[in-house]
This record gives C-alpha cells, structure tokens and sequence, in this order.
C-alpha cells in the first residue's frame, strides 16, 4: 500500500488509529512503521488509537509523529486541515 501512494503522489495520510502493534513503543514505531509509512510522514495526519495507549501516555506515538498529534499531556485532541482546493 505504501508503494501505491507513492505512484499516486497522495497530499495527506490519515491512519485511523492503531497504526503500530501491539503497544505502540517508540521502537515498534521505528522498526515497522518507519520502514514502509514513514516515508510519508511529513503528510501524515494520524489518529491515535487504543494500541498506542498500551504504552504509558501513548509515548511511543506522541514521540515519533511530534507536534502534529498534539500534545501528550493533553491527550486526544480534535484537529483540521484543510487540503487543496474545491
């Protein structure tokens, strides 16, 4: 799946949640996630999942994806974007 947003030039990623099994550790994230969709991480807009949460405050996710998922002391948090143009 990776590969093909690459040959569709995608503006904006948005995983839904549990994007890294089992707990979300920061390793899991560079380890797996990194190695195909981290690629894309600069148009990524993720939504954490319950997985995240099985490490402590989600610390794996808040750490590899920074301050576009907000702030981890305030948990989840709603957010827009707006991309492109109607």
């Amino acid at each position: 799946m990776a590969d093909l947003v690459a040959e569709r030039g995608a503006d904006a990623l948005l995983p839904l949640g549990d994007v890294q099994y089992e707990e979300g550790t920061s390793a899991q994230f560079e380890g797996s996630y990194d190695l195909s969709w981290g690629r894309y991480k600069a148009i990524t807009y993720p939504v954490v999942g319950n997985h995240e949460y099985l490490t402590a405050d989600a610390a794996g996710y808040y750490g590899y994806f920074g301050e576009r998922v907000g702030d981890p002391e305030k948990g989840i948090t709603v957010s827009s974007w707006e991309l492109g143009t109607l």
